[in-house]
């Protein structure tokens, strides 16, 4: 049995085995306890499982229902938050490595141009990794014009290269 006092750790999971296609979220519809991971990996592994690393579902969607479209000239916002952004400059702050930063693009509907976030060196740490808490808490908020959502279903499709 499990004791509630002992963590258990990114590694005793398998992201890509409980998510082959990334995370399809459907607000009001899925359950955040088996929907919905809480790192959004760029790349997994390699873990004791598995020493394979696996990038091809960097994709998260999100569902989301209006019951009517917002009107012209509106103003929408969506926020993200993260727990911690994990670059290659790892804890360092240092602007080294192959991808010190990062961006994180969410494409809202079929607009083609995405709402960016580049993640800095001196904003990584290994905390998600580390401990599944958070240590670093990151946000960005967005505006966007309201005539990118539709009356009925829409998606952001949040993506990290």
């Amino acid at each position: 049995m499990l004791r509630i006092e002992y963590r258990i750790y990114w590694g005793a999971w398998d992201f890509p085995t409980q998510f082959p296609n990334g995370v399809n979220f459907t607000i009001g519809q899925s359950d955040y306890a088996v929907d919905w991971n809480y790192i959004h990996w760029s790349q997994f592994g390699p873990t004791y499982i598995d020493p394979n690393i696996i990038t091809d579902y960097n994709n998260w969607l999100i569902n989301f229902e209006l019951d009517e479209a917002p009107s012209v000239g509106s103003i929408a916002t969506y926020t993200i938050q993260l727990a911690a952004a994990k670059t290659t400059a790892g804890n360092t702050d240092d602007d080294t490595g192959a991808d010190a930063t990062f961006p994180i693009l969410t494409y809202v509907n079929a607009i083609d141009t995405p709402l960016s976030w580049t993640i800095q060196a001196n904003e990584s740490s290994s905390c998600g990794q580390r401990s599944a808490i958070s240590c670093h808490l990151l946000s960005q908020k967005f505006d966007f014009p309201g005539t990118w959502l539709n009356q009925g279903w829409n998606t952001f499709n949040v993506s990290v290269l």
